[in-house]
C-alpha cells in the first residue's frame, strides 16, 4: 500500500492504524513525536523512480532540484461569492530556516480553509526573502535574526520576532481588489487548535466583525481578554519611547490585542495603518525584548509584534466602535465584548464535541493527506493538551 510512487519523496505511516500519507518535499520528523502512546508514526524515504518495478506511464518522482509549486491556491467555489482571502507564514526548519518545522501544520490550515475562501497562500521564509514592497521594504530585512530570544515562542527570534506579519499583509493586499478581506492566521494549529475553527463561516464572520466594530483603519485584531494588559506583555521601554508621558497610565492599562488572527480590508486606510505598524516593527529597539530598563512592576514578558500593534491602537480611541475578543472558535456567536460592562465578566464556555469535530480538515492538501486530531478534554486554560492529542491520517 505504501510502496508505490505518488509523486512524493517520503511517506509517513502508522503501524497502529495501518494507513499512510504521501508528502512532497516536506519535513516530517516533527510529526513523529506526536503519535498516540508514543512514536507511532514512522517516516521513510520513497525509493527513486528507476528503482520501482511498476509505475504508471509518464509519471516520475520529483528530484531534489525540482522547484516546489508555491502558487496561490484558489477555492473550487464560485469566486464571485468569495471576498475573503487567507494567508499564513510557516517555518520549514533547517536547512531552510532556523525556526520550528511547521510544514504539515500549514497543510492542515490549508485543508481547513481553502474550500471556503477565495484564495489561500502559505508563505515560507525562502519566499519572503525574495519579496519587496512597492516602498522598497525588503522581506529579508523583516526576517533578520535577533540577538534576543523569545522564551515563550521558541524559534521566533531567528525569524525576526514576527515583524513579517504587517509585511505580508501589505504584500498580499496589493494583489487584491478594493474592499476584499485578507485574514492572517497563525500556523501552529497543534499548539492552538482553535485556529482551525470556523472555516466554513469565515466569510460571514468577517462581515459580522465589520458591521459590529466598524474599524476606522480597516484593520481588525481581537483582544485576548480584559486581564491581559500592555503593562504585562509590552516591554516598558517601548511604551516610554512611543507614548506621551501624560498618556502612560491609560496605555499601560489598555488590553493587549491577540495577533494570531488579523483581518484587513483593502483600502487606503488599511495601507496607512499597516505601514505604521511595519515601520515600528522595523525598529529593533522597540521590537526586541531588550533593552528594557526599569520595567513596570507588573511586567511579565514581551510580545513583540502584538505589543507594537496594541500601542498604536491604544493611542487611537476611534479605532473600533465596539471592542471584542474571541472565545475559542472564530464564529460570531462565540464573540464577547470586553469593554461592555454587562459583558466583561461573561464566561467563555468550551465548545462541545460536535463543534470540535467540525474544526478538523477532512481533505487532502498540497502537503499530502491532512493531519486530523481530537482533543478528548479541555484543560482549565482551554487549550488542547498536546500530551493527550491523538493524531490520525484522514483519507
Amino acid at each position: 500500500k505504501c510502496s508505490g510512487c505518488a509523486r512524493c519523496r517520503a511517506v509517513s505511516y502508522s503501524e497502529q492504524n495501518r494507513d499512510c500519507s504521501w508528502y512532497h518535499n516536506c519535513a516530517l520528523d516533527s510529526l513523529n513525536v506526536h503519535g498516540w502512546a508514543g512514536d507511532s508514526y514512522t517516516t521513510v524515504q520513497v525509493r527513486r523512480m528507476q528503482q520501482l518495478p511498476k509505475v504508471l506511464p509518464g509519471s516520475r518522482c520529483p528530484q531534489l532540484h525540482d522547484k516546489v509549486n508555491r502558487t496561490v491556491r484558489t477555492a473550487r467555489l464560485p469566486r464571485n461569492e468569495r471576498t475573503a482571502h487567507v494567508i499564513t507564514f510557516y517555518s520549514e526548519g533547517r536547512p531552510h530556516d532556523a525556526g520550528l518545522t511547521l510544514t504539515a501544520h500549514a497543510g492542515m490550515l490549508e485543508a481547513a480553509f481553502l474550500p471556503y475562501v477565495a484564495s489561500f497562500h502559505a508563505y515560507t521564509a525562502t519566499e519572503v526573502r525574495s519579496l519587496q514592497l512597492s516602498t522598497g521594504q525588503l522581506g529579508a530585512d523583516v526576517l533578520a535574526p535577533s540577538r534576543f530570544d523569545a522564551p515563550h515562542n521558541p524559534g521566533l527570534a531567528q525569524l525576526g520576532h514576527m515583524a513579517v506579519k504587517p509585511f505580508l499583509l501589505l504584500h498580499r493586499l496589493s494583489a487584491l481588489k478594493p474592499n476584499d478581506f485578507l485574514i492572517w492566521l497563525d500556523v501552529n494549529v497543534l499548539k492552538h487548535p482553535e485556529l482551525l475553527s470556523g472555516a466554513s463561516k469565515l466569510q460571514s464572520t468577517v462581515e459580522w466583525i465589520w458591521n459590529h466594530t466598524l474599524p476606522s483603519t480597516d484593520v481588525f485584531m481581537p483582544f485576548e481578554n480584559s486581564k491581559v494588559l500592555i503593562k504585562k506583555h509590552c516591554k516598558t521601554h517601548t511604551v516610554r519611547q512611543l507614548v506621551r508621558h501624560a498618556d502612560w497610565p491609560n496605555v499601560f492599562e489598555y488590553p493587549m490585542h491577540q495577533a494570531n488572527r488579523i483581518v484587513a480590508r483593502k483600502s487606503p486606510a488599511a495601507e496607512v495603518f499597516l505601514r505604521k505598524w511595519l515601520h515600528l516593527c522595523s525598529i529593533r529597539e522597540y521590537l526586541e525584548p531588550e533593552p528594557n530598563p526599569q520595567p513596570h512592576p507588573d511586567f511579565l514578558w514581551h510580545t513583540p509584534e502584538q505589543c507594537l500593534f496594541s500601542i498604536l491602537a491604544a493611542q487611537q480611541p476611534d479605532m473600533y466602535r465596539r471592542h471584542i475578543s474571541f472565545c475559542y472558535n472564530f464564529l460570531p456567536s462565540a464573540t464577547r465584548h470586553v469593554f461592555d460592562k454587562d459583558e466583561r465578566d461573561r464566561l467563555c464556555h468550551p465548545p462541545d464535541r460536535e463543534t470540535r469535530q467540525g474544526w478538523l480538515p477532512k481533505h487532502a492538501s498540497r502537503h499530502g493527506r491532512c493531519l486530523a486530531y481530537v482533543c478528548p478534554s479541555y484543560p482549565q486554560e482551554q487549550r488542547c493538551n498536546i500530551d493527550a492529542v491523538r493524531l490520525t491520517w484522514t483519507l
